[in-house]
């Protein structure tokens, strides 16, 4: 991934010869940004992160958020592309 020309704030990928941009899920919400976003978590605070569409979508979770998810009986989202 490397930033979108025109935007420094959002990742791009080549994905067909095309540059397109990456949507980025966090916590199971669309997030905006993903540049700023992701530089705002150390990696210890993360505790998964999933890619999709060979690196077009991608989804992360922060370890408050698993934990609490789970101390409520909440299981996270399935293993598919898409925001909650």
């Amino acid at each position: 991934m490397t930033a979108c020309v025109g935007s420094s704030d959002e990742l791009c990928t080549i994905r067909r010869g095309r540059r397109t941009q990456v949507e980025l899920c966090t916590d199971e919400m669309p997030t905006y940004g993903a540049t700023s976003a992701l530089e705002s978590y150390d990696s210890s605070e993360l505790y998964l992160v999933e890619v999709y569409n060979r690196g077009q979508q991608v989804r992360v979770y922060t370890r408050w958020f698993v934990e609490r998810a789970l101390r409520g009986g909440r299981r996270l989202q399935p293993l598919e592309w898409g925001c909650a």
